[in-house]
């Protein structure tokens, strides 16, 4: 099943999914906390999947999704030892392998988002990477059953006695403590004295890649990240890059950061200085 396809079955069940940059955890939106409130339209949802470039990731909180994410197989087998009547839940419900441990999906309410040793819940105002998209380092997430038989769990501590004594955090508090990349990028560029969209709007992409070759409604170029001797970067009418030799998926703020080896905040005062100030 491909991304379209996957991201059509999530809308199915009346749950949000957003595009995620290649090679990365970040949202490509300028944000994505509107799907936190509805769910995309199925032309954003073509836009963003219909062609290879973009992950996907779970918007958690939608009817009652949780996400409980164990990143340590040791803890999580130990945990599934200890486990006694919801033991045929967990053995049901949808799971997905991950680089280093599991996430599994149930449904419930009232779930707050909560962190504890080797596990993280993630509720409304959270999202998860999931197949068939590949996580940065190369692991693609691998599905275990189908995400119809998500399993709604009565009570959540049930599942994990200790978010009962555990603190749970409220949304802000979380926010402030665990940023999530996109976002601690975006806190990054409002510092600049520019908008994104002012950066985006003066500094062409010719400005930052002279030579680019029109063909078709679309630029193509040797890509500025990777050595190749034929040209596989492409600049789509959206104002959007991708490589097809390295996987890169961007704008020229996300360019001009892998090519200087910048995170996102330098490369956008970098840009202004340059092209704008």
């Amino acid at each position: 099943m491909n991304t379209y396809q996957t991201a059509l079955k999530w809308h199915n069940l009346g749950i949000a999914c957003i595009p995620i940059l290649s090679g990365s955890k970040s949202p490509a939106l300028d944000s994505w906390k509107p799907y936190m409130m509805r769910l995309p339209t199925m032309r954003e949802l073509k836009a963003w999947f219909g062609k290879v470039g973009y992950g996907l990731a779970v918007v958690t909180g939608w009817s009652d999704l949780v996400v409980v994410d164990w990143d340590d197989s040791l803890a999580y087998s130990r945990w599934l030892a200890c486990l006694d009547g919801v033991y045929p839940l967990v053995a049901r419900t949808y799971r997905v392998q991950t680089r280093r441990g599991v996430h599994l999906y149930f449904r419930c309410q009232d779930v707050q988002g909560w962190k504890g040793p080797n596990v993280d819940v993630k509720a409304a105002g959270g999202y998860v990477l999931a197949p068939p998209t590949v996580h940065p380092s190369g692991h693609q997430y691998a599905a275990v059953g189908s995400v119809e038989s998500i399993q709604r769990v009565k009570e959540f501590t049930d599942l994990l006695p200790e978010y009962k004594v555990g603190t749970i955090e409220t949304h802000a508090v979380q926010a402030r403590r665990e940023i999530d990349p996109f976002d601690a990028a975006m806190q990054a560029r409002e510092k600049v004295g520019v908008t994104v969209d002012e950066i985006k709007a003066r500094v062409t992409w010719p400005m930052i890649l002279p030579g680019l070759q029109a063909n078709r409604g679309y630029h193509k170029t040797k890509c500025p990240i990777h050595k190749e001797n034929d040209p596989s970067f492409v600049i789509y009418r959206d104002g959007r890059a991708h490589c097809f030799g390295c996987g890169f998926h961007g704008d020229q703020i996300d360019t001009w950061a892998a090519m200087h080896n910048l995170t996102i905040g330098q490369a956008m005062s970098d840009l202004a200085d340059r092209f704008i100030n």
